[in-house]
């Protein structure tokens, strides 16, 4: 019983956060991949094995920032030295579109 009420109460949390990052608009803008990151950490035990992705961008040629990649297709499409528009929805990079 206590499993589910955790469980229960841990899907209100990550239902909430999906909600408020992916209600948010898209923002576009010009930008220069710099850096990709991919890290690696072990929950629980060691066969559970996580990878989070971060791609830094140059912002208008002003600006450096760092963004989560939830789309690991995204993540291997873009190329350090892609310029393009940077499609952002809250605090996550969602999408790329390469200038030719």
């Amino acid at each position: 019983m206590e499993t589910i009420i955790i469980f229960f109460i841990i899907s209100i949390i990550v239902a909430s956060i999906a909600f408020v990052n992916f209600s948010k608009p898209e923002e576009r803008f010009n930008a220069q991949v710099i850096k990709k990151e991919e890290d690696s950490f072990k929950v629980m035990s060691a066969s559970n094995k996580v990878t989070s992705y971060k791609i830094t961008l140059s912002r208008n040629e002003s600006q450096i920032v760092t963004f989560p990649v939830l789309n690991y297709q995204l993540y291997e499409r873009v190329k350090v030295g892609d310029l393009g528009t940077a499609i952002i929805r809250g605090e996550r990079l969602v999408g790329f579109e390469k200038r030719n």
